[in-house]
């Protein structure tokens, strides 16, 4: 069973943005995003509120962010979500029927995704 420093569940923005900060620190970091990496923002047609950037569609800016955190390190599950999750042992079983541990787990998805 793979052991991650972090494991970021939920690829959208806050996601990669743990992706890249873990890694750029030298964790190893996983994230982990079971339907777009990028999330709502991946397929907004324009974003034009995003401090530092010129307007930019969701995509591109998306492949940026995904672009960063690899450069850095961070690992990448696509298609993958999580199916069960012990947060006393910090363990978690994957889509695909992968196990692994974390010493640190943060949810970077939406509220509305833990009811499904």
């Amino acid at each position: 069973m793979k052991e991650y420093d972090i494991v970021a569940i939920g690829g959208g923005p806050a996601g990669l943005t743990i992706g890249l900060y873990g890694a750029r620190y030298g964790l190893d970091t996983l994230v982990i995003e079971k339907q777009i990496v990028g999330g709502a923002m991946a397929i907004s047609p324009l974003i034009e509120n995003y401090p530092g950037m010129e307007p930019i569609t969701g995509t591109d800016l998306t492949e940026r962010f995904k672009k960063q955190a690899l450069y850095f390190g961070a690992n990448i599950k696509d298609l993958t979500g999580v199916t069960t999750l012990d947060p006393k042992e910090k363990i978690m079983e994957l889509s695909n029927g992968e196990k692994i541990k974390a010493k640190t787990i943060i949810l970077g998805l939406l509220s509305k995704t833990l009811n499904k």
